[in-house]
């Protein structure tokens, strides 16, 4: 599948008041989900993702959240590339 007929992904990033009580905290969150896919961006071509800060993200420093994001998108993409690669093998057949 060629990646340039695909449309652009889209992403929203949720970091809730009871997660990080400082806006600083759910700013510095947001900041490390935007720089992580903006890095992953050409593989995820063609989703759409919602990220979801979960209990804990405040106490985390931004090398750890980094990690995580990573470890996500891999899993995601691996995911995606499976399932567009099933999609492609049912369509094929007659």
């Amino acid at each position: 599948v060629d990646k340039l007929s695909q449309p652009p992904s889209a992403y929203g990033i949720v970091v809730g008041k009871k997660n990080c009580r400082m806006a600083t905290c759910r700013n510095r969150v947001k900041r490390q989900v935007r720089e992580s896919y903006r890095h992953i961006q050409p593989v995820l071509a063609g989703l759409d993702i919602i990220v979801l800060a979960r209990r804990g993200i405040a106490e985390l420093d931004n090398g750890t959240i980094t990690q995580h994001l990573t470890r996500l998108w891999n899993r995601l993409g691996r995911t995606y590339r499976e399932s567009e690669a099933a999609s492609c093998a049912v369509s094929a057949s007659p």
